[in-house]
């Protein structure tokens, strides 16, 4: 079975109905073979602890299978993750090819229609140049990059230290983000992010553990019972 849904207990209820799955107050974990990509899918209405939940199966999942995990909004739905879905609920693909008709444009219609993709070239060019001059204000790639260093060389200093007796870590906080890092990895990547929404979350399955630098905690430890 490939297409779960996260309840809020914990539990992981397996199903083959794409409409039962589909819905906003889910939280859906789907696994592509065929991808061999992990989806998470998170509905617009579902609870935190499922989105907990979520995040600590990814984590489990993908130290079995070691696929890559792709996680989602319900306003984020691609047709990826769809055809995921539909492999899990065995679903064949039915598209049609469609043929256009005939033009029957005038020549008229066709001045008119070059003048407008000229209008929208031009506004789009005009977005471009604005956003460019606002860009300063937001994370660059080479900032996102260091980011992902610094907590590479973080993991590297954790793996100094002893590890918790009776615990698994599975989960590491770094620059007010929580990543899938288990007990021994000593890199993260963009997919390794767990995306939760707004809110509170109780982890009371977790001990947490500091890790600090000059007097300043760098980093969050979260570990569960093995």
């Amino acid at each position: 079975m490939s297409l779960f849904i996260i309840k809020p207990s914990g539990e992981l209820e397996e199903t083959t109905n794409k409409e039962l799955a589909i819905d906003l107050n889910n939280v859906l974990l789907v696994i592509s073979h065929v991808q061999k990509r992990i989806f998470t899918w998170m509905g617009a209405k579902a609870k935190p602890q499922s989105k907990f939940a979520c995040a600590r199966e990814t984590s489990r999942v993908r130290m079995e299978i070691g696929y890559r995990i792709t996680n989602l909004e319900e306003s984020e739905t691609t047709p990826d993750f769809l055809d995921a879905i539909d492999e899990a609920c065995k679903i064949t693909s039915s598209k049609q090819k469609y043929t256009k008709p005939p033009s029957t444009i005038t020549t008229d219609e066709k001045e008119k229609d070059e003048q407008l993709k000229v209008e929208k070239a031009t506004q789009k060019l005009t977005k471009k140049k604005q956003a460019s001059e606002t860009s300063s204000t937001k994370p660059s790639l080479v900032q996102k990059r260091k980011a992902l260093i610094d907590i590479k060389q973080i993991l590297i200093s954790l793996l100094t230290l002893p590890a918790v007796q009776g615990f698994t870590r599975d989960y590491i906080i770094f620059n007010n983000k929580l990543y899938i890092a288990p007990d021994g990895a000593t890199e993260v990547n963009s997919d390794s992010v767990v995306n939760l929404a707004d809110g509170s979350f109780i982890a009371d399955e977790y001990v947490p553990r500091l890790y600090l630098e000059n007097g300043e905690i760098v980093a969050i430890e979260l570990w569960t019972k093995s």
